[in-house]
């Protein structure tokens, strides 16, 4: 609690929105809020409290902004060919956009920099077919079952509304699967809180799904690179100043934070700073990478069926953590958990506990 009155002046200092939109003192209330809300006081609705605070800001965000009625001001995200990256090369890339702190897209980098030959949903489900994953059921985001990939490939292919969301088991059973993927060349573009070989055996997840399943919107400490290897996936991706517009509560040991609205269904009505949530929008086809730092918002939209892609995660080294987003960085780094989690757990179990 103590350190939580430190922290979040020096969040607000880092995190906020324009002052000349919403007062200072107002954002401020806002931040002591969040370091309440990890409390988990008996009796008091700190997510409640949160949006009451982000509502708060409404008659400012309308002075400055004017009125509005549609959810989300977007534009396309920045983004380069493989050739282009290439030329820049991987120490350009990190002084350019790891050292900068900005999501990038780069088409068909899987073309030039992986090896997809065996990368689909119905190779894996015949040659791995036996391996059980967890898988949630999108009509009940909080419903997980543990089921054969060659089940989950069908229900996939049937169009049901499950999803096999930063499933680590196919990679960790077939490690040798691992050396299609351009570890070293991720491993110059940044760094991770722990190390290149970590987050080979620790976080590189798996994604597979079937058109019209959602990621809700969230923000977490993994800085990574997504690649998309079959079908198509569409993203909106926020900076870390949104935050205090998109309604978030904790969610795990606090690794990450979600958005308390459903990305597929928007009440305005009952969130309204979405009207004034500004940021990009862009779709992953084929060989498509997504660079995404920590702390950057972002919802995926499943497009295909089957939408299959590779996170290569990595916790954020602690100056970008704590400079991009001080509070919430602070709650993740001295939750005792975590450090237990880092320290006891392998791949598997760690996932578990760790995905939305």
């Amino acid at each position: 609690m103590l350190l939580g009155l430190f922290i979040a002046p020096l969040s607000l200092m880092i995190l906020h929105l324009p002052f000349h939109h919403v007062p200072w003192w107002k954002q401020l209330v806002w931040h002591y809020a969040v370091v309440l809300h990890m409390i988990d006081m008996p009796g008091v609705n700190t997510t409640e409290l949160l949006a009451r605070i982000s509502n708060w800001f409404i008659p400012d965000l309308e002075a400055a902004l004017g009125r509005r009625d549609e959810a989300f001001s977007l534009t396309g995200l920045p983004e380069m060919s493989a050739a282009q990256l290439t030329k820049l090369g991987t120490k350009g890339f990190r002084r350019k956009y790891y050292d900068g702190w900005v999501p990038v897209k780069v088409r068909s980098f899987a073309k030039e920099y992986c090896n997809f030959e065996h990368w689909s949903l119905e190779k894996f489900a015949e040659k791995h077919g036996d391996t059980k994953v967890y898988v949630y059921r999108n009509d009940k985001k909080t419903d997980i079952e543990r089921i054969k990939f060659s089940e989950l490939a069908e229900k996939v292919m049937r169009e049901e509304k499950v999803y096999a969301r930063a499933i680590p088991q196919i990679l960790n059973q077939n490690p040798k699967l691992l050396d299609d993927l351009p570890f070293k060349e991720m491993g110059e573009m940044r760094s991770s809180l722990l190390g290149s070989s970590w987050d080979r055996k620790y976080a590189t997840l798996q994604f597979f799904s079937a058109k019209g399943t959602w990621t809700q919107v969230h923000a977490d400490v993994s800085c990574n690179f997504n690649i998309q290897f079959q079908g198509c996936k569409r993203w909106v991706i926020f900076p870390p100043s949104m935050a205090m517009l998109l309604y978030p509560f904790a969610k795990g040991t606090n690794q990450f934070f979600q958005s308390s609205f459903d990305l597929s269904n928007m009440d305005l009505k009952k969130y309204p700073c979405l009207k004034y949530v500004s940021g990009y929008e862009m779709v992953m086809e084929p060989g498509d990478m997504l660079w995404l730092p920590s702390w950057w918002w972002h919802g995926v939209e499943n497009l295909t069926t089957p939408a299959c892609a590779v996170a290569c995660d990595g916790v954020g080294v602690p100056s970008k953590l704590f400079g991009t987003n001080p509070t919430m960085s602070g709650l993740f780094m001295f939750h005792p958990s975590n450090a237990i989690d880092f320290l006891l757990l392998g791949a598997d179990d760690m996932t578990r506990n760790w995905t939305i």
